[in-house]
């Protein structure tokens, strides 16, 4: 039970790779141990590939997960709650810092620059959710009931799409590094 188990890897280079991030895991305790968690599964290397896919395709990460929350609405018929979705938390050019309109403190204000309204900004729309800021019952988005619990679904899941991303570019970077090749 204290020993980790058994690594399968096809090469020794996975093994080492593996080894590591193993290592990294055992050596933590408590809520810590969590945090050194990788979970390389079948389906969520398959998220975290459609994830980086896009991005390397040129999409920006927020696009990217706002299609998933709006494909995952639309699979469960809550359509309607995209636009207010939109509306909220739109796909905002510049936020980079290039544009002086934009100013994270203050969403409300008006922008002069905003991307196509054709998805939600799902990096902005994560945040606010694991950051408990969503305003929930106001701006057109359910105040509870099972609509609300149908699109927390969804916000799990997203979160549950980034994590694998990071475990999957966690894995890849290890990897990497093993190989002798840190760039």
């Amino acid at each position: 039970a204290d020993n980790g188990g058994y690594i399968h890897a096809p090469s020794l280079s996975h093994a080492a790779t593996a080894a590591i991030l193993r290592s990294g895991y055992l050596s933590r305790t408590g809520d810590d141990r969590l945090q050194y968690a990788v979970d390389l599964s079948s389906a969520r290397v398959r998220s975290a590939r459609f994830v980086l896919d896009a991005v390397r395709e040129g999409q920006p990460i927020g696009a990217v997960f706002g299609y998933q929350v709006e494909r995952g609405l639309h699979d469960h018929n809550l359509d309607k709650w995209i636009a207010p979705l939109r509306t909220r938390y739109p796909l905002v050019a510049a936020k980079s810092g290039d544009s002086e309109d934009f100013d994270p403190a203050n969403p409300d204000q008006p922008l002069d620059h905003i991307a196509a309204r054709n998805v939600v900004d799902g990096l902005a729309l994560r945040k606010a959710f694991q950051e408990g800021t969503v305003p929930w019952g106001r701006f057109g988005l359910p105040a509870s009931g099972a609509d609300r619990a149908g699109i927390e679904a969804e916000l799990v899941r997203l979160d549950e799409t980034a994590d694998a991303t990071s475990d999957l570019l966690l894995a890849e970077a290890v990897y990497q590094l093993v190989k002798g090749s840190p760039t």
